[in-house]
């Protein structure tokens, strides 16, 4: 199994238009050892993505003024090798299972334990890792055999 980088942080980013679900998250990930940036409006999360510099997104999708949808596709058009976790206040087994068909890890719904959270992430930043190799590999062999 792919380990993630031990001299690697990993990158975390909080999109959350609930600033204090945004801070309390960000304290708890950020004692758990994460490098976490957050923010509270899409614009500012897809520019944040564009740096490439993102492994993983945790992501209030219903926000206001965007279809979640809509939203989870630019997210991984912008960032495909980002994995996204969606945080919802309203969950349902229909938007848990069409988060998942647009490219969503997982899914949380609101209030989140700090147990589940930090299980979730973990795994998450193990599937990055594994999402990360795989891009470099792909990159390799098209350098390689054109």
């Amino acid at each position: 199994m792919i380990q993630p980088n031990p001299t690697h942080r990993a990158r975390l980013l909080i999109l959350d238009e609930d600033r204090i679900m945004l801070q309390s998250l960000a304290q708890f990930l950020r004692r758990e050892g994460y490098d976490v940036r957050t923010t509270d409006n899409a614009p500012a999360a897809m520019q944040e993505l564009s740096s490439g510099t993102v492994d993983v997104l945790l992501a209030d999708i219903n926000l206001p003024g965007t279809k979640p949808a809509d939203l989870l596709r630019d997210i991984r058009r912008q960032s495909p090798q980002t994995v996204v976790v969606v945080i919802t206040s309203y969950g349902s087994i229909e938007n848990a299972v069409e988060a998942i068909k647009l490219g969503a890890y997982d899914y949380l719904t609101k209030p989140i334990v700090d147990e589940e959270i930090r299980t979730v992430v973990e795994k998450a930043v193990r599937q990055q890792a594994l999402v990360a190799e795989n891009f470099a590999l792909k990159s390799q062999l098209d350098h390689r055999f054109g």
